[in-house]
């Protein structure tokens, strides 16, 4: 067994309710859902395992160089300067915050692959299963699965590791479109498999 945790956006600007994205609904679901506390639990298990586990950010440069999305959200991201690199909304949320030694990448759009590193490092690790999670279920999660299962990722979702601006949001993601392209499972469903 080889897998990858992969943990998307779990950020202060997006996860907290008084976040500049999150205070559309996402932090509130967030909260709702406990996703960052479940989020923590599997990544100790991860860490516990010593299986490799990569962190995505949103987080511009200066110039929006990176800036990658043509999206209607991200015009908002280009013109009024949000996630820029220094901006406290970058930060990761402590309870799921980066070691040292564990992988960050940096993107400007919804998804992890488009313009970053992330492909090349996982086929250099050789995952035999990518799990991941992260806010918001039907643009991060969504955009990330499909990239993953096109270039040929087994992929597993946790959907007690995600949320979206409403429950409506991640439910049809989670039952409608994701199944299409991963597994998808709650986190103690998934580590059940791992203790037998």
């Amino acid at each position: 067994m080889k897998p990858v945790l992969l943990l998307m956006d779990y950020q202060e600007g997006i996860c907290r309710s008084d976040g500049i994205f999150g205070s559309a609904g996402m932090g509130a679901e967030v909260e709702r859902r406990g996703v960052l506390s479940v989020a923590a639990s599997a990544l100790h298990r991860f860490r516990e395992s010593g299986y490799p586990v990569v962190h995505t950010k949103l987080e511009v440069d200066p110039t929006a160089h990176i800036l990658t999305s043509s999206s209607a959200p991200f015009s908002a991201v280009r013109e009024h300067g949000l996630m820029r690199t220094g901006d406290p909304a970058t930060d990761f949320c402590p309870e799921v915050a980066p070691a040292p030694d564990e992988r960050i990448i940096r993107k400007g759009g919804f998804g992890p692959f488009a313009g970053t590193s992330l492909e090349a490092y996982l086929h250099q690790v050789g995952p035999d299963e990518l799990v991941m999670g992260g806010v918001s279920t039907n643009h991060v999660v969504e955009s990330a699965v499909r990239y993953a299962s096109d270039v040929g990722f087994p992929v597993t979702v946790l959907e007690d590791l995600c949320a979206s601006s409403s429950p409506e949001l991640h439910r049809f993601a989670i039952e409608e479109v994701i199944p299409s392209f991963a597994t998808v499972l709650t986190s103690s469903k998934y580590f059940k498999s791992w203790d037998n």
